[in-house]
Order: C-alpha cells, then sequence, then structure tokens
C-alpha cells in the first residue's frame, strides 16, 4: 500500500470510531479498509455519497444503522425548524397586527394644528435702589465701613 492510502484509512477509521460506527480500533480499520479499496482513485478527496454506496457492499447492517442515525438527525433537524418557523411566523403576526393598530389609531386621531405661540409683552423696568441699579457715587463708602473704636 502507499503512504497516501494508509492516511485515508487511518483518518477514516479515527471518523468511524469518533462517530460510533465501528466497536472498536481494530473494527474501525476493517471497515475503512474495505471502503477505500472500494472507492475508485481519483484525485479529489472521497465525497459522503461514494461512502455510503459502498458502505452497502461491505457490511449491510453498518449502513443500515447509519442510515438509522441519519434520518433520526434530519427528523430532529426538521422539527426544531419548524418550531423555528412556527416562532417566526408568530413575531411577523405580532408586528404585523401591532402596525395595523398603530395606522388605526394614527388614522382616529384627528391632526394637530399648530398653535400659533402670543408674543410677549415688554414691560420696561423701573430702577429701584434695592435691586442692585446702583452706581458708585449713590453710596457713601464711609457709612459702610466703620473705623472707630471697637468698644
Amino acid at each position: 500500500m502507499d503512504v497516501e492510502k494508509l492516511r485515508r484509512i487511518n483518518m477514516l477509521s479515527h471518523e468511524l470510531k469518533k462517530h460510533g460506527m465501528a466497536d472498536s480500533s481494530t473494527d474501525a480499520y476493517n471497515q475503512a479498509q474495505q471502503m477505500v479499496q472500494v472507492i475508485p482513485k481519483t484525485n479529489s478527496a472521497p465525497q459522503e455519497s461514494v461512502v455510503i454506496e459502498a458502505a452497502p457492499v461491505a457490511e449491510p447492517l453498518a449502513a443500515r444503522q447509519f442510515q438509522i442515525e441519519v434520518d433520526k438527525i434530519q427528523k430532529a433537524f426538521s422539527e426544531e425548524l419548524d418550531v423555528i418557523r412556527n416562532a417566526m411566523n408568530q413575531v411577523i403576526m405580532e408586528v404585523n397586527s401591532l402596525r395595523e393598530d398603530l395606522s388605526k389609531a394614527q388614522a382616529a386621531q384627528p391632526p394637530k394644528q399648530k398653535e400659533k405661540q402670543v408674543e410677549l409683552k415688554t414691560e420696561v423696568k423701573v430702577s429701584h435702589p434695592r435691586q442692585g441699579d446702583w452706581k458708585p457715587g449713590d453710596v457713601d463708602i464711609q457709612k459702610m465701613f466703620y473705623y472707630g473704636n471697637k468698644k
């Protein structure tokens, strides 16, 4: 055997063991060896359809087991996909109903007219000394500070 064929057998036996299609390493090696001998030599990697067709020739029971497992996985996948589709359809229906309710509510409300703002009257303020309209000459500094004895 050449190196490429041995490498393919080892990889395939590892995959068979990993996916539970073979009970032991020797069983996986034997199955892989039979599959590699049945597969015609091509430049590309072996495709799944070729492997599935080669398996019934080698062991019909293993191929049937494999087909049952694939069917279980497909059924579970399709059920999960149906659940997701139903949930998405419900969400879409809710969004559409909310849009309809919103459009009905907007149609029922009369359009708001813009109110004109009333202009404010400007009043002239009368200056008052307590409000801070003072000038420096208005206040005598000597009345503000006491420089005498602190008795």
